[in-house]
Order: structure tokens, then sequence, then C-alpha cells
């Protein structure tokens, strides 16, 4: 059986490819939460929803970042062995194969802060905004789901993305016109 990450939960996808800011080249793991996030988007996916790891399993990964590849390559696992201070212990069930893959040691507290950015207010939403479609398949894509629900979040400040029947919830941030 699997324990790991579900399949289709590509979180990676929302990640950075910027070298100027690593930490958001990671997925980070907090609150029960893994989040992810380039700069224009951010997700939040309860780890109860995008896994069936133990509470326990859960709370080991709190505080700790994930580089976008070394979560890509978690996905390709069948069983999550260990998790420990350094890093996931990945196995496939069939052979006795194990790896190790090893969490980021970036300075978490330079990853954007992701509750303050979710409480926003809905406000009034002044003037005309656009949005990239391709940041919203993104984040489709990233949590496996599809027909999202999109609402302004702030006075232009973001665009909230929700999912009916799931806790997974995301921003955009929009480009603003005059």
């Amino acid at each position: 059986m699997r324990y790991n990450f579900n399949k289709g939960i590509n979180l990676y996808k929302c990640c950075s490819y910027d070298d100027l800011r690593p930490v958001m080249n990671c997925i980070l793991f907090q609150d029960n939460n893994a989040i992810a996030s380039d700069g224009r988007i951010i997700v939040v996916a309860p780890l109860s929803e995008i896994s069936n790891l133990v509470k326990e399993d859960m709370e080991k990964l709190n505080g700790k970042l994930i580089y976008r590849d070394a979560f890509k390559e978690i996905l390709r696992y069948d069983r999550i062995k260990e998790i420990d201070n350094e890093g996931i212990i990945l196995s496939r069930e069939s052979n006795e194969f194990s790896i190790k893959v090893l969490f980021n040691h970036s300075d978490i507290s330079k990853y954007p802060d992701y509750k303050k950015a979710m409480e926003i207010e809905n406000n009034y939403l002044k003037g005309e905004i656009g949005f990239s479609i391709t940041l919203l398949s993104n984040i489709c894509d990233s949590v496996n789901k599809r027909q999202p629900i999109v609402t302004p979040n702030g006075e232009g400040r973001a665009l909230k993305v929700r999912f009916t029947n799931s806790k997974i919830k995301a921003l955009i941030m929009p480009f603003l016109f005059d």
C-alpha cells in the first residue's frame, strides 16, 4: 500500500525557479500544511488532504523545507519509511531499494507569510485586474483539482482560489490596470 503524498499532487509546479530567492524553490511544511509559492501564486494544502501520512509524521515535517525537485522525486516512491530531522527515507515496494531525500535548510523566515496573505478580507475590488490563466492552471495541476472557484481577495491584492469539498486554498497575484 502506498504511504506517501497522493499521486497527482505536484506542488513543485507552484515553486519558483529563481536562484536569487532559493527559499521560493522549496515547499514549506508548516501547521500540517504544505505551502508552495513562486511569488505570483501561493498554494496552501492541508497534509491530511494531500497525503495519507499519520499525524506523527505530519508533525515531523513541521518547519521543514523540501526543494521542488526533491518533492518531485518523493512522488516516484511508494512508501515513506521514516521522517527524521535530516530528511525523508523512501522505498519502493517492488524491492528493498531505498533513498533518503534531505530537507533544505534555508532560512524559513524568508518564506512569504502565507497566513497573513490568506487572511485578507474580501473588499470591493477597485479598477480592472487581469491574471494569467497559466497561473490558475498551475494551481489546479499542482493539487490535482479542477473547476476552481475564484473570488477577489482584498482591494486589488489577489484573487482567492478554492475548490468545492476541499480545504486547499490558493492566491494569485493580479496585474493591475489603471
